[in-house]
């Protein structure tokens, strides 16, 4: 009789404790918008006519941006494998990331929310933020002036053809954007680096092909 009158209590003193907290109501729907994701996971529509994401399936890109080493895979239109260490040595973090289109702006992208499943929930797993797209500038000076602010926000490296990738640890958050000037891609861009390369899945298997 008197642990069912602690059990009873304890009860009450939960639900009380919902109703009246308006902190653990939002983490009670937190936990069920958790819930619903993992078990029923979401199914992004097809992209829109016209879309071309910078990443094609099966394309990976590798880098090696100012505070770490980078590797991105495109599972599908939108999904994004993302693989990333701290330099010198750091240990490998894998994450699978669902991506957005954003019909506006032209760019896929993931806020980083929290609840997206589970895992990311419970902390068990990170939540990135992603912004994959294009940056069109009006002029070589206007260039210029943004990868400055590329590099100090995200420590971002860059190609010759203008294929830019870089990351904020601290977050973790991920730009990945093909450089415009006017509309073209450039040829020969000054302070491009090395190690931003780019495969495709048929180029991978050409030269597999070659070595066998």
């Amino acid at each position: 009789m008197r642990v069912k009158t602690v059990v009873c209590t304890l009860i009450l003193l939960g639900l009380t404790l919902i109703v009246v907290n308006p902190q653990v109501r939002l983490w009670l729907v937190y936990f069920q918008e958790a819930v619903g994701n993992t078990i029923h996971p979401y199914s992004p529509p097809p992209l829109p006519a016209g879309f071309n994401p910078i990443l094609q399936h099966g394309d990976i890109i590798t880098a090696r941006t100012r505070s770490a080493e980078v590797r991105i895979k495109a599972i599908d239109d939108h999904t994004r494998r993302y693989q990333w260490r701290t330099l010198p040595e750091g240990k490998w973090n894998t994450e699978i990331v669902s991506v957005i289109p954003n019909d506006l702006t032209g760019t896929l992208y993931n806020p980083g929310n929290t609840s997206e499943n589970i895992s990311t929930f419970l902390r068990l797993r990170k939540s990135l933020m992603v912004w994959e797209g294009e940056a069109d500038f009006s002029n070589e000076q206007e260039l210029e002036i943004e990868l400055k602010n590329y590099f100090m926000t995200h420590g971002a490296v860059y190609s010759n053809s203008g294929l830019l990738v870089g990351i904020s640890l601290e977050r973790p958050d991920f730009i990945i954007l093909q450089l415009k000037v006017n509309g073209q891609i450039p040829k020969d861009l000054k302070g491009a680096n090395n190690s931003v390369t780019r495969s495709s899945a048929e180029n991978r298997r050409d030269l597999s092909n070659r070595h066998e």
